[in-house]
């Protein structure tokens, strides 16, 4: 467990500080303080929780994650659980409490869209000023950002099964293409599964009863936080329509090779038919006079040949083969 607490000082440096009571006696309107705590260190959490004076309701959320996205309005803060993603697609549960001044975010696994975050709040010097709702609503924006960095992901993978598909290649690459197919859907499932569940928590962000607690710009990120989780949804939903069209393609490759194969055995039966008729006649068992003509072999042999070649000419001609 780490706890890393930033200040942001309107009339000063942002800073690193030790986390303790002075420290939260002294924000202000100018002032904002924001706590990250990682890992599992329940001690740790419960000290933060003493310090900010939390309900006893937001210590068992911390203590033990339920793992699905809510909204729950205290006494004095607010507290949202959401789902980040690690850079391995894995999930990664989060809850966030914003109240007068500070921010607290709290997570047991590493939530790799922070550090990004935090580079780019480097050098603002104007952060002290913002509510916390409002630097919460610029926190969640990030993580919703990087929803579309995983649909980039998916995008791209579902146009590289695209050329695979129609490059064709042998049966081992048609039941390679199958199987990354599957896992692709079953990525795109678990994502979609993961992120569609957190719509009510930003619905319930951006209701304008939610307002008592945010000031009139932060509920207009918020609504904005919405709509672009809506987006991201869609996006999601986008990718699962473009691997259906990826898997029909497959589909009709796999078609159109079955009716190759049907066409080329079809004209070798029109070939050897006529063979197979002639044959079966002249190795019919009644006593006709021509039968004792020896050379009437080669001519029989002569029509075979005739008829399969006048059969390959006529298929080369309508472009069966």
């Amino acid at each position: 467990m780490s706890i890393v607490t930033r200040l942001f000082d309107a009339d000063g440096d942002d800073r690193e500080v030790e986390l303790d009571a002075s420290t939260i006696k002294r924000l202000s309107d100018r002032r904002l303080l924001w706590v990250d705590v990682s890992g599992d260190d329940g001690g740790e959490v419960q000290t933060v929780a003493k310090l900010f004076d939390l309900e006893p309701q937001s210590l068992r959320n911390l203590l033990e994650p339920i793992g699905q996205p809510r909204l729950d309005v205290l006494h004095t803060y607010f507290e949202v659980n959401v789902v980040a993603f690690a850079d391995d697609e894995r999930p990664v549960p989060m809850d966030l409490l914003a109240g007068p001044n500070w921010v607290i975010t709290v997570h047991h696994e590493k939530a790799d869209f922070l550090d990004p975050f935090r580079e780019q709040l480097s050098g603002d010097r104007e952060l002290g000023k913002i509510e916390a709702p409002s630097f919460l609503a610029a926190l969640l924006d990030w993580q919703v950002g990087s929803y579309f960095k995983l649909v980039d992901d998916l995008e791209r993978a579902v146009d590289e099964l695209d050329e695979r598909g129609l490059k064709g290649g042998d049966r081992e690459d048609r039941t390679t293409l199958l199987n990354d197919l599957v896992r692709l859907r079953h990525r795109i499932g678990r994502i979609r599964r993961t992120i569609a569940p957190q719509r009510e928590v930003f619905a319930g962000l951006a209701r304008p009863g939610f307002e008592i607690l945010a000031t009139s710009d932060s509920a207009a990120h918020f609504r904005a936080l919405q709509a672009r989780v809506e987006r991201a949804i869609d996006a999601v939903e986008n990718a699962r329509e473009l691997l259906i069209g990826s898997f029909d393609l497959h589909m009709t490759q796999t078609a159109q090779r079955t009716n190759d194969v049907m066409r080329v055995l079809t004209i070798v039966n029109v070939i050897l038919l006529p063979a197979v008729v002639l044959a079966g006649v002249m190795g019919m068992n009644f006593k006709v006079g021509f039968f004792e003509n020896a050379n009437l072999f080669w001519v029989v042999i002569a029509a075979m040949v005739i008829i399969a070649a006048a059969s390959l000419v006529v298929a080369r001609w309508r472009r069966w083969l």
